[in-house]
């Protein structure tokens, strides 16, 4: 991974993103796209000291171990607060709770994806763009704003047809945040609070703004 001229501080939030290569739709294949989830799981800790590739040499005790080693949140480098795979790019939105946790974490899971998906594709070199996007995120607005657009995204696309087509799009943290899904991946009180605490509300938010989006969306397409 190419270095980074910007710095990410503990305690910053940030949109990360990136898109593959030639576009190819790598998280197409629900198994990619699953893949891609677990290792984003296990190495946002800083428990994750084992290559996931070299798990299976562990006896099943000791995966056991240090999986529920990874899911301690004091290990946590990064904190994730929402997410979506797209056919051919991802959206993450981070936290960073130690120094150095972003970059550390965005090279475990890239290079191990990228290994992963080469061997199962019988291929060789990157396969992302080469170095990710991170845009820094500095008022509650902008974060709201962000995790609307990060969860619109399937929708905006056109990937799905309707908005509520959205909460059977498996690999997005809308369901986390909409009470439809029960699950630890995504850290949702900074968000949710700003609406009350309440999944409800926070979906009406998306709804109210999911045609504007997708109108803006389709505006860009024609002006490229």
């Amino acid at each position: 991974m190419p270095t980074r001229q910007e710095r990410f501080y503990r305690g910053g939030i940030y949109h990360l993103y990136n898109r593959t290569i030639e576009g190819k739709p790598v998280f197409a294949e629900n198994r990619m796209a699953d893949l891609f989830l677990k290792l984003l799981r296990y190495y946002r800790s800083s428990q994750a000291a084992i290559g996931y590739h070299r798990l299976k040499n562990l006896t099943i005790s000791k995966q056991a171990q240090l999986f529920q080693a990874t899911e301690y949140v004091k290990y946590h480098r990064v904190q994730i607060l929402a997410y979506c795979l797209m056919p051919n790019h991802y959206h993450l939105l981070v936290a960073q709770l130690h120094d150095g946790g972003v970059v550390s974490m965005m090279r475990s899971l890239l290079n191990s994806f990228t290994q992963y998906y080469n061997k199962s594709h019988k291929r060789f070199g990157p396969l992302f763009q080469p170095q990710f996007k991170a845009k820094s995120i500095y008022t509650d607005e902008v974060l709201t704003h962000v995790s609307r657009y990060i969860h619109l995204n399937p929708y905006s696309s056109g990937i799905v047809s309707t908005f509520n087509d959205l909460f059977e799009y498996k690999y997005s943290s809308i369901n986390e945040y909409c009470g439809h899904l029960e699950d630890n991946l995504c850290s949702k009180q900074q968000i949710l609070a700003l609406f009350g605490n309440s999944g409800i509300k926070y979906q009406e938010f998306l709804q109210n703004n999911a045609d504007y989006q997708r109108r803006l969306n389709e505006v860009k397409r024609l002006m490229k």
